[in-house]
């Protein structure tokens, strides 16, 4: 993925590539963090509450809903976080852009996001 390039940091990069510059701003993490979090959050309530079966005044309930709250959270958030740069990744990609205005990396990336969405289209 665009986000993913080892040398993003290295200050090496043209600094008037827009993908670039959103790369180096990490602005997918702005978009994917709080939309992860939340879902993670309401998901990981709802089962923990299920799995600690205790009534909810002692504390074992508190100590089951715990656990179990931070191993579906944990798990939860990893997978939709990944979800969420994903979709960010298509967005950026299907963004118009000045051409001009973008390195010939990220212009590779766009033209083979462009292609396999239009084999996926047919």
């Amino acid at each position: 993925m665009w986000y993913e390039r080892e040398n993003v940091h290295s200050g090496k990069l043209p600094t008037e590539c827009e993908i670039c510059i959103e790369a180096e701003k990490e602005i997918f993490t702005e978009y994917a963090h709080p939309k992860a979090h939340l879902e993670a959050h309401t998901q990981a309530t709802h089962t923990a509450k299920t799995l600690a079966t205790k009534e909810p005044t002692t504390d074992d309930f508190i100590d089951y809903y715990i656990f179990h709250y931070g191993r579906e959270y944990t798990k939860i958030y990893k997978e939709l976080y990944t979800k969420y740069k994903e979709e960010y990744n298509a967005m950026v990609l299907e963004r118009t852009y000045d051409m001009a205005k973008i390195c010939p990396h990220h212009q590779e990336c766009i033209q083979y996001h462009n292609a396999k969405k239009s084999a996926v289209d047919f």
